[in-house]
């Protein structure tokens, strides 16, 4: 199936492997959206004229959840549109977002369509017709199966090549449309063979269906407005990159902030020798930035000094290490500064720990300085603990 995704795009779109660039992603979108209007439109408008001649309301109902794709298609074009809008003085990072809240109306849209198709559902039960079984009926319900099945492979493949949770939750409707006609292709066979009638309980599964895609949806193109955490795979090319540039030692507390598809904005700390100067490091940090600015990242690192080891410190950071592999949760430690005095050393670091730990910072805290006091009771510790963003 993925053969026809790659065959339109080669058909349609221009540069089709340079599937970063915003103008070649757009025409991924527009191609996907138009071939998912065109043959899920289609599909609707002979479903609707069997389902009314036949007088089934379970075919009729699978109709309309195809109209409906008609709307979600239209919706991602205008969408795919604005996002691609370049960022000006109000919006200083785009409006890539556009596209999560197009997806969050349409997800609505196809919720009250569910809840519409539930009650009429419910009616048929209640007061049942049976259907006129024909053989156009049965045609076109396993000529559904297949469609939706060739249009979620479209839809899959073209939100996997530009990552795209709205075509992805578009796949997700297709999907569960294929499986639904599936379910009304059987109904109409027992009914048939048996003389049951299944039409209305298949119409109410029909429903259930389309509200459990609209659910899905709503949660797909919700979860980035409200936050999610990076790719773990992004932010470790980000810190590889990062750590190929002259005289970076280690990174920390990387940030990444999602204004959409190719519109991210990324905070990081950087590890320097403190036998570099300010103006030596500042210009590594100027490359730095500017050369991920070339590629659409809006990078903003902040540097930290590292003091030359000596055997002092290698000893202590192997034995907080070790602290750490003992720890139940996972602990990575930055800014390990020592102070020695009189008769007490003092270890200033930070520990970065995961967001669902499941013990209070306090008490981490005092864990962590306990052991410290075991090993030796003249090093006191002073740890800022701040979470993990990736």
């Amino acid at each position: 199936m993925n053969m026809i995704a790659n065959l339109l795009a080669k058909l349609f779109i221009k540069n089709y492997q340079l599937v970063e660039n915003p103008k070649v992603r757009e025409s991924y979108a527009r191609m996907a959206n138009i071939f998912f209007m065109v043959v899920m439109g289609s599909m609707g408008v002979v479903k609707y004229l069997i389902g009314s001649s036949v007088g089934s309301i379970a075919i009729s109902s699978s109709a309309f959840a195809d109209f409906s794709d008609i709307g979600l298609a239209a919706m991602m074009m205008i969408s795919f549109k604005l996002a691609g809008k370049k960022p000006d003085v109000k919006h200083p990072f785009g409006y890539a977002r556009i596209e999560y809240i197009s997806g969050i109306i349409v997800s609505m849209i196809i919720l009250l369509l569910g809840i519409e198709l539930l009650q009429s559902s419910i009616e048929k039960i209640v007061a049942p017709e049976p259907p006129e079984v024909s053989t156009a009926a049965y045609i076109i319900m396993a000529v559904s199966v297949v469609v939706n099945l060739t249009v979620f492979s479209v839809n899959k493949t073209v939100s996997k090549k530009i990552r795209s949770s709205s075509i992805g939750a578009a796949a997700t409707k297709n999907i569960v449309d294929g499986l639904a006609s599936l379910v009304i292709l059987g109904s109409l066979v027992v009914f048939a063979i048996f003389s049951v009638d299944l039409d209305g309980y298949v119409g109410l599964l029909m429903s259930i269906t389309v509200l459990y895609s609209a659910v899905t949806s709503f949660k797909e193109t919700a979860n980035p407005l409200l936050g999610l955490v990076p790719d773990l795979a992004f932010t470790e090319e980000i810190r590889k990159r990062v750590l190929s540039y002259p005289y970076v030692i280690g990174t920390h507390n990387e940030i990444v902030h999602n204004y959409g598809n190719n519109h991210c904005y990324v905070s990081l700390h950087a590890e320097f020798s403190e036998e570099l100067s300010a103006v030596e490091i500042h210009q590594i940090i100027g490359d730095i930035e500017q050369d991920f600015l070339f590629d659409g990242i809006q990078i903003n690192i902040h540097f930290d000094l590292v003091a030359k080891e000596d055997k002092l410190t290698m000893e202590i950071e192997k034995h907080l290490l070790e602290i750490c592999e003992k720890l139940k949760y996972k602990v990575s430690l930055s800014d390990l500064k020592i102070m020695p005095s009189n008769a007490v050393t003092y270890l200033f670091f930070t520990a970065t720990v995961p967001r669902d730990l499941n013990i209070g910072i306090d008490e981490m805290r005092h864990e962590f300085s306990t052991r410290i006091s075991e090993y030796d009771s003249s090093y006191k510790a002073a740890i800022t603990v701040s979470y993990s963003h990736v």
